[in-house]
């Protein structure tokens, strides 16, 4: 793997994992809104990182599978990797986890917009967000045929 692919790998995961951090912060400021300084722990800045980090993530995540044929295992063709057939297996691996990380973060805030939806607007925003993203995410692995 190529010093390239190592340090776009490194951003992207942590991009993910801020990602990660930021929505379970704004999950858990939203179920404590009893105390009246509670939704303060969701600062402005939480909320445009949030806003931009998941626009990265996404497109991240959209550009992995528009790259991957249907029916096989992404393989972070996205940043530029080129595994070889010892590596394949590991970073198919890594790839599906990125992958899963993503869903169940973005399907939690989507699930907690739902139910809570004018507790914290940009949980509300990211959640929806996530959903019109998967969508696309689903299109661009499965390709729009015309015909």
């Amino acid at each position: 793997m190529s010093t390239k692919t190592l340090v776009l790998s490194i951003i992207a995961f942590v991009l993910l994992a801020l990602y990660v951090v930021l929505i379970v912060t704004a999950i858990v400021v939203s179920f404590c809104t009893e105390q009246p300084t509670c939704l303060d722990g969701f600062s402005k800045v939480m909320s445009s990182s949030l806003a931009t980090i998941g626009g990265l993530v996404s497109a991240l995540v959209v550009a992995e599978l528009a790259m991957t044929k249907p029916k096989t295992a992404p393989t972070a063709l996205s940043l530029g990797a080129a595994p070889t057939t010892t590596q394949k297996p590991l970073v198919k691996i890594v790839a599906l986890v990125y992958l899963s990380v993503w869903v169940l973060t973005g399907l939690s805030a989507l699930l907690v917009s739902w139910f809570k939806p004018d507790t914290l607007q940009p949980l509300t925003d990211i959640g929806q967000s996530w959903l019109g993203v998967a969508i696309a995410a689903i299109y661009a692995f499965f390709g729009i045929n015309t015909k």
